[in-house]
């Protein structure tokens, strides 16, 4: 994804050596990350300079928006958005350009996405919840960068739902993005 000349279509694979690629870690600092901004952000702020010292311009933020209930159920409210853009601001400023972001994780026990995979009713509340975020930041960019959204992570790690739950899901969370 970070190729900027693709190739051809029929042409020889254009495979990158490790020289090419300079790429960050998926990590979160606290689970949640989002919702604590205040106690993170300096962490961050290291995170991110330590990894251009490194070479490293990407980074994949895990479970930045935590849904389980023991944690308060659904919280996406506009502290939680103005911490994404303090974020994306922050990673612009150490020259962070390639960001994947991880809106679920389902390799976290989750009550509330399972909910959403379940019932079509409590789907069309969570996705509700979120759309704020996706209007807000679902084109949003880093020096012409895309930020890249990685809708559920590890959705198979999810149980109590069955395959075609999953994939309905996904379905509705990418209808309700585009």
């Amino acid at each position: 994804m970070l190729l900027k000349e693709a190739g051809l279509p029929n042409g020889a694979p254009h495979p990158l050596a490790p020289r090419d690629v300079k790429h960050g870690v998926s990590r979160y600092v606290v689970y949640g990350d989002l919702h604590r901004w205040h106690e993170i952000e300096g962490q961050v702020a290291m995170v991110f300079s330590a990894q251009q010292t490194q070479g490293l311009s990407a980074f994949r933020l895990m479970g930045g928006l935590d849904t389980r209930r023991h944690t308060g159920g659904i919280r996406l409210g506009q502290p939680e958005l103005d911490a994404l853009a303090a974020y994306l601001e922050s990673a612009m400023a150490a020259g962070q350009r390639w960001h994947i972001i991880t809106l679920f994780d389902g390799a976290v026990p989750n009550d509330t996405l399972q909910e959403a995979m379940r019932d079509p009713l409590a789907r069309k509340s969570l996705l509700d919840a979120y759309r704020p975020l996706m209007k807000r930041f679902g084109r949003a960019a880093i020096d012409g960068e895309p930020v890249i959204f990685d809708l559920v992570n590890e959705i198979h790690q999810l149980g109590g739902v069955t395959e075609r739950q999953r994939q309905q899901f996904v379905e509705a969370l990418i209808e309700a993005f585009i």
